[in-house]
């Protein structure tokens, strides 16, 4: 045996409750326990899947109509549920057989919409069997000449209803829902409105057939309202024991029979009468024939059993038998059409007499789930009045703190105009330098805000200035004649070999060289700065591409070629005079009192830039700007910028 991926088993709770857009609506609740193998009767109740809003009768590992899970639940002995996505289903007559209870749950009577496919009812409870339909729309049934447009109670079944609304049904009778004999019908937190018993039928809310044995109707926290029929428009009844209406609104139903019809209520004799607490009864018509007029008056109810009137009921006519602790001819004040609710509901304003007027009498929630009492009693009818929170703000900067009148109240802020969001106390929105408005309002526990959020300015200073910190000067060398050459900004790589060192470090700029210090500037250049002797003034000159030696005597700086040459060869061979011999060079810059130095002849600076180059073939000098002197032995030469001097050796 395979396991079905659809279909779970489950344990079925009564207790519901499930927030919805702001507010809590009571739901099933299903607390899975297993699997159904397929092919084995299950060992415990099911819970079927729906996940296609397809029309056939398919419900499997993979794909599960409504339909389809409707007749799997329907060949199983166990009271079963349903689940439906929100979407909208179109189905064939989908009727119950059997004492096992199936329960079939929407996504929310805004959300999860069932209709017919052909000109059927929706739903069938049959005779002896149970269904439960909980947070969905049944809309659309026909119903044809018989009775339920959009759901029919079949003799001794039970029938119960919980967040759902019933609408746009029609039938001959009960175009919202028709009992022939059921045995029990609940409906809370429901809306039964726009249904049409056709015809001259009767009940075109809720149309309730008396038989041998009693059929037990109670309705609570629910609205019936805008039905038509020609009589008994909103509910119909030759049924006994007395029908139970606890926090109802029961208004705006339409009789259009002329012939002494009933919009509101109507119990036929027999009927078991009545029993109203915390209802609210209201616009509810009959034709009326005057002369050659006919004028829609007031006709809420027509009741031949007992009324009980257990308080707190507001009617604006007295037709319904309310006593002292109630109150008839009253308007109260109730609105013409539907909110958006789910189900929708009319509402009632603060100043309605209907508000803070009834016990709850152990009713919690009103029709959309919001908690009852608001105020210090149960308003009358289906809607409980919700004042809106309001909202205090205290500080003037940041961090805010704020609060509400109502306990359990959230927040929501908005900066600068910006959208609002969530936001807690003590708050800082964070702003940045400059004058702002911050708005906070309070949100209650059913998602209603404050519709006058409250506002504070305040201005945020920029920051102090980030001191700017002292730049630390570099240490700087002094030249010391005789002693100190500094090195200035150097290019490239400059190695120098102090004297008693026997290894080259990079150039320290920071720091002066000794004279008698050797530099590398064959990979980069250098700037010396050097006083030639004692009292002189500073003289700078650059130098590159060379490896020498600095010394200083009788107020000259002078810089020796110290690399290392290849030997001479002594004698002239092709061999020899094919092999460019090794040379050693370097380059200056400058003015002041700066010599060269080769092997075999100095150049002494006059201003210019110079080249000084050893080779096996003499000690060549080559000026490109200013002039040099060269001491070539006792031959002493002015060497200009073009030219040049190769001093051969003797």
């Amino acid at each position: 045996m395979t396991q079905t991926s659809g279909l779970t088993t489950s344990t079925l709770f009564e207790e519901r409750g499930r927030p919805k857009g702001g507010r809590t609506v009571r739901r099933v609740l299903l607390a899975a326990a297993g699997a159904v193998l397929v092919g084995a009767a299950p060992a415990h109740a099911a819970t079927f899947a729906v996940n296609t809003t397809a029309n056939n009768s398919t419900c499997n590992a993979l794909t599960c109509s409504l339909p389809g899970a409707f007749n799997a639940a329907l060949a199983t002995p166990e009271a079963d549920t349903i689940t439906v996505p929100a979407g909208i289903y179109s189905v064939p007559e989908l009727t119950t057989t059997g004492a096992p209870r199936v329960t079939i749950v929407g996504a929310g009577a805004n959300a999860t919409f069932i209709q017919p496919a052909a000109t059927t009812r929706v739903f069938s409870a049959g005779s002896n069997s149970s269904l439960a339909l909980a947070d969905l729309t049944v809309r659309g049934g026909r119903g044809g000449t018989g009775s339920g447009g959009n759901v029919l109670a079949q003799s001794a079944s039970t029938v119960s209803l919980a967040g759902v609304r019933l609408t746009d049904g029609q039938a001959a009778t009960g175009g919202g829902l028709g009992s022939l004999g059921a045995s029990s019908l609940t409906i809370a937190e429901s809306l039964i409105d726009t249904n049409t018993a056709t015809g001259g039928g009767t009940g075109g809310g809720v149309y309730l057939r008396g038989e041998t044995f009693g059929t037990t109707l109670t309705v609570t926290d629910s609205t019936i309202a805008r039905n038509s029929a020609s009589t008994g428009a909103g509910i119909w009844s030759s049924a006994q024991p007395a029908m139970t209406l606890r926090g109802v609104t029961l208004a705006y139903n339409a009789a259009r029979s002329t012939q002494l019809s009933v919009g509101g209520l109507q119990s036929s004799n027999g009927a078991g009468g009545a029993v109203f607490q915390g209802s609210l009864i209201t616009g509810n018509t009959a034709p009326f024939v005057t002369g050659s007029d006919t004028i829609d008056s007031p006709s809420n109810c027509a009741i031949t059993g007992p009324v009980t009137d257990q308080g707190g009921n507001v009617e604006d006519v007295a037709q319904c038998g309310l006593g002292a602790s109630s109150r008839p001819n009253t308007n109260a004040l109730l609105a013409t059409t539907f909110d958006t609710s789910e189900p929708p509901v009319l509402t009632l304003p603060a100043s309605s007499p209907a508000v803070d007027f009834a016990d709850c009498a152990g009713r919690t929630l009103d029709q959309r789930g919001v908690p009852r009492p608001q105020g210090a009693r149960c308003d009358a009818g289906a809607y409980e009045f919700n004042p809106v929170p309001t909202t205090a703000v205290a500080g003037a900067a940041p961090p805010f703190t704020f609060s509400s009148n109502e306990a359990g109240a959230t927040f929501q802020c908005s900066l600068d105009g910006g959208p609002f969001t969530a936001c807690a106390s003590p708050f800082d929105p964070g702003a940045g330098p400059g004058t702002h408005t911050l708005a906070v309002r309070a949100v209650d526990a059913q998602g209603q805000p404050d519709p006058n959020p409250q506002t504070v300015t305040f201005t945020v200073q920029p920051p102090p200035p980030t001191p700017t910190p002292t730049a630390t000067p570099s240490p700087t060398a002094t030249p010391v004649a005789g002693r100190v050459i500094v090195v200035g900004p150097s290019r490239g790589t400059v190695r120098v070999k102090v004297p008693g060192s026997k290894r080259y470090v990079d150039l320290d700029e920071t720091r002066g060289i000794p004279v008698g210090s050797s530099v590398d500037t064959r990979k980069g250049r250098v700037t010396l700065t050097a006083i030639p002797k004692a009292g002189a003034k500073p003289e700078t000159a650059v130098f590159f591409d060379g490896l020498f030696k600095v010394t200083q005597s009788r107020g000259i700086t002078t810089l020796t070629l110290t690399e290392q040459l290849a030997a001479c060869p002594k004698r002239k061979s092709a061999r020899a005079s094919a092999k460019k011999p090794k040379k050693r060079k370097l380059w200056g810059d400058g003015k002041g009192s700066f010599r060269t130095a080769g092997k075999y002849s100095a150049a002494t600076v006059r201003g210019t830039k110079w080249l000084v180059e050893d080779s096996c073939a003499g000690t060549l000098t080559r000026v490109t700007r200013g002039s040099v002197r060269v001491d070539h032995g006792r031959k002493r030469i002015i060497l200009r910028a073009g030219k040049r001097y190769l001093a051969k050796p003797r």
